[in-house]
């Protein structure tokens, strides 16, 4: 795996890719190394085997958690969240995709919202929507 130094130069090189949810289904099964870039420098580096994309609401709905059931009857976070979300809330976490590491089946905290105040042309992101996670093939 390169550091975070050797991914902050290949991607000053151009020779990172954007990760899109296109891309993403494309490369699913195969092993990535992605960046993004963080506020104040909190840029950050993972690799993985690109898995599923899912919503949101459907992974924390499959979640097993030991939490759940809980007192008040909810059997899974989503059913908590319902208690209390409004429905445009809902329907963001409906609509917000998830990408899941092949090999754990665990998120990745790379996902994609689709936004009306922001043109992101399904450019996947994980610190902020506006900052796009890059990717190189792994090695």
């Amino acid at each position: 795996m390169k550091t975070l130094q050797e991914m902050r130069e290949i991607v000053e090189r151009g020779e990172a890719k954007l990760l899109t949810i296109e891309a993403a289904r494309e490369l699913k099964g195969k092993k990535i190394q992605t960046i993004y870039f963080g506020y104040e420098h909190q840029d950050g580096t993972d690799e993985f085997m690109v898995g599923d994309l899912v919503s949101e609401w459907e992974y924390y709905r499959n979640l097993k958690e030991d939490c759940y059931p809980d007192e008040k009857g909810h059997q899974n976070r989503t059913e908590y969240w319902a208690s209390f979300m409004t429905p445009h809330q809902i329907k963001r976490s409906k609509e917000q995709l998830e990408l899941l590491d092949a090999e754990t089946g665990c998120p990745t905290f790379i996902r994609y919202t689709p936004d009306d105040d922001f043109e992101n042309d399904h450019v996947m992101w994980c610190s902020d929507v506006d900052r796009g996670v890059l990717y190189i093939m792994a090695e």
